[in-house]
């Protein structure tokens, strides 16, 4: 019976033949990398909110399709960067550059639709005293990473948990648990639709075009999504 060809392999031009090699390659790096990327952001950040707990969040990774599941830790961009370090192949196939650059152009063309996000959009603060403000474009490259790295994002239970998604040039997407029990979402794309949201309206302000922050209401679960500059002093800079 002929082997099946998985999306990556057809992406990255591997032949039936060669799918056990390459998986159980892929298997092997991204194994021996768990610990190292474990050690990441084990430095106490400061909570986006007063008052807030900060947790450094997972996410668990499919190694080989419909096989064993890893768990890691940190931030989309660096969970990413430890993967394209032990096998570029890995991050070639899920097409990341292309994501951000269509997420611009989208943002570009049109608003999404409020009624179209599970968050609120009466609820929705912008441009808040006091959150520093992030870069736009960083916004729109941590959203693009969001909705199409594969992984489901977990929360220890609340009220006021806190953990730093994405962080790129200053500008930083956290993931808040007001909930008392713990949150496991479908995938990080719950995530971004609160980002998504702060990103469409809230750099529409006057004097916002490039700088902005802002903070999502879910509207049916506790948690939002919080958008802010981080200052370069603090030892949370990225």
């Amino acid at each position: 019976m002929p082997m099946k060809t998985t999306k990556a392999a057809r992406v990255l031009g591997i032949r039936p033949d060669q799918h056990k090699l390459f998986y159980n390659m892929m298997f092997s790096q991204v194994s021996g990398m768990v610990l190292a990327t474990l050690a990441l952001s084990t430095h106490a950040l400061k909570a986006p909110i007063a008052g807030y707990g900060v947790f450094v969040p997972q996410w668990e990774f499919e190694v080989t399709p419909g096989g064993d599941h890893i768990t890691l830790n940190g931030t989309v961009q660096q969970v990413v960067a430890q993967l394209n370090e032990s096998n570029p192949m890995v991050i070639q196939a899920w097409h990341l550059e292309s994501a951000v650059e269509a997420q611009l152009a989208a943002h570009a063309a049109e608003r999404r639709a409020a009624a179209d996000s599970p968050y609120d959009r009466e609820r929705l603060q912008c441009n808040m005293p006091r959150f520093d403000k992030g870069r736009v474009n960083a916004m729109a490259e941590g959203i693009a990473y969001l909705k199409d790295v594969k992984g489901k994002p977990v929360n220890g239970p609340g009220p006021g948990m806190c953990g730093r998604v994405s962080c790129s040039w200053q500008t930083s997407i956290w993931w808040c648990n007001d909930d008392k029990v713990t949150k496991e979402l479908e995938s990080f794309s719950v995530i971004a639709y609160g980002a998504q949201m702060v990103y469409d309206y809230c750099p529409l302000e006057k004097f916002q075009e490039y700088f902005a922050n802002g903070q999502a209401f879910h509207k049916t679960e506790n948690i939002n999504v919080i958008i802010r500059g981080t200052n370069m002093k603090d030892d949370d800079r990225c």
